[in-house]
């Protein structure tokens, strides 16, 4: 999982994307049926949302796993999903594959 070594850090030393690495790494741990995500790359830089995406994709892969993630990121949306629902006031206007959504 590309963490080696964490194990002995506080959590006070790690940067907000190895956060994120260590939180989704410990959700995965615990075998979920499917991995809820709430922006899970909010307020990183570029560097670190790809290693969070590259490590969410290793792990869906890896592990089989059904994940929901909420995101604002279009570009995002596209990288990551099989389909994309797209919400506004509150209802679902869209569920399709992320180029039929997202154009």
């Amino acid at each position: 999982m590309d963490l080696a070594g964490y194990g002995d850090r506080t959590v006070s030393s790690l940067s907000g994307g190895e956060r994120q690495r260590v939180a989704i790494a410990r959700s995965v741990f615990n075998r979920p049926e499917v991995l809820l995500l709430d922006e899970p790359t909010a307020s990183l830089d570029d560097t670190a949302e790809r290693q969070v995406e590259t490590l969410l994709s290793d792990l869906l892969a890896e592990f089989t796993l059904t994940c929901c993630l909420v995101t604002h990121d279009h570009s995002q949306a596209s990288r990551l999903a099989d389909r994309v629902a797209r919400l506004e006031d509150g209802r679902l206007r869209e569920f399709d594959t992320p180029a039929a959504v997202i154009e």
